[in-house]
């Protein structure tokens, strides 16, 4: 679970600069700072209750973190204790580190090094990234299965389906592909200062706290008695990686798109520190809870998406079952969208308002059929 997640951080500062260039486009079509890359397409709502909402959610996230931190050390102690009274030199709980460990250190080479050939060689990149990411996970999934116990084979069934849905995805957008290029290309010209000492950092930190979770893991899995509450922990703590890997990653990209922002609206040339300490320090509760949202929204679209492509023929019934789901799916997404994380970083607004506020604007400027290619 920590690879792809790795992957995702380590690749945050390239959305940003997307993100950024579209809202700054959407706000102003006419300025000269913008080609022809995005073709010609034929004052923010409030929330009472939203600063309410922010402190709460950063306050949630700190406590988790703390809850998470203690948890941790208790399961490693308990597992130190469970190993030193055991009758063998390495118990089986032991064996669980080195490929946990090894493999979440590679992950973070990796995304860190896909990043620079991104930046590098963009063409490439998105097809090879298209092509590689159903074999991969079709190669994990045949792994899984190959084990051969029931909860491998449920993962490898998951892991199989994902790869299905990746390779229709894949197929759908290819037509896409000359256009996504021309906008990375466009987006990253000219990258922040320090971005990718700043996507260096947070994959490090994310490294490191995924080597401190994996140790609570192996903990877990020494209480043999109780294979529900070792389940339980172990769930508790992959939701834990899950939300806070999301923050990081959306820590970077508020960070990385405000400072592209306001030098694509204004030519300003802001320093990332005091972007990130701005983003830490007032928006933490914004990011926490848009971590949380945007991928519940961004797998209710894709399974959405996922029913309209394989609805064919279908009956009347089916028909408007699968339109019901894509509009909602649609009003959902102006919710939660990751380019109100722009809005957030630039203008301190709530997370819900700042999508809100976003996709108004690329609606009215007629962007938001280009984007949101669900229907």
């Amino acid at each position: 679970m920590s690879s792809p997640m790795q992957f995702r951080l380590a690749m945050s500062w390239p959305q940003a600069c997307v993100s950024a260039y579209y809202v700054a486009y959407a706000e102003n079509p006419h300025s000269t700072r913008f080609d022809c890359t995005i073709p010609a397409q034929d004052s923010s709502s409030s929330f009472p209750i939203a600063k309410l909402a922010e402190k709460v959610f950063k306050i949630l996230f700190y406590l988790h973190l703390f809850l998470i931190a203690v948890l941790v050390i208790y399961l490693t102690i308990y597992g130190l204790v469970y190993a030193s009274h055991s009758y063998h030199l390495y118990p089986k709980q032991w064996y669980w580190y080195p490929p946990l460990l090894i493999a979440t250190l590679c992950a973070g080479i990796v995304g860190f090094t896909w990043q620079w050939i991104t930046v590098r060689y963009t063409t490439k990149a998105i097809g090879a990234a298209f092509c590689l990411s159903p074999l991969l996970t079709s190669a994990m999934g045949v792994r899984f299965v190959h084990i051969g116990s029931s909860p491998s084979l449920a993962l490898g069934i998951v892991s199989l389906v994902s790869a299905l849905i990746q390779a229709i995805y894949g197929f759908w957008v290819s037509p896409r592909f000359d256009y996504a290029n021309r906008i990375l290309s466009a987006s990253i010209s000219d990258p922040p200062t320090k971005s990718m000492r700043l996507a260096f950092y947070s994959t490090l930190i994310g490294i490191l706290y995924c080597c401190f979770l994996v140790c609570g893991i192996g903990g877990a899995r020494a209480i043999e008695k109780n294979i529900v509450a070792t389940s339980l922990f172990i769930l508790v703590i992959l939701l834990s990686l899950g939300w806070t890997m999301q923050f990081l990653k959306n820590v970077l990209q508020v960070t990385i798109s405000r400072v592209k922002y306001m030098h694509l609206s204004g030519g300003v040339i802001m320093d990332n520190s005091v972007a990130l300490h701005d983003t830490i320090n007032y928006q933490t509760g914004s990011v926490s809870f848009g971590s949380i949202l945007v991928p519940f929204i961004s797998l209710f679209r894709g399974s959405a998406r996922l029913t309209s492509l394989i609805r064919g023929d279908a009956d009347v019934l089916v028909f408007a079952y699968a339109r019901c789901y894509m509009q909602l799916a649609s009003a959902l997404v102006a919710c939660g969208n990751r380019w109100g994380f722009v809005h957030v970083g630039v203008y301190n607004k709530g997370f819900v308002q700042a999508s809100s506020d976003t996709w108004d604007i690329f609606n009215r400027v007629g962007l938001k059929q280009l984007l949101d290619r669900s229907h």
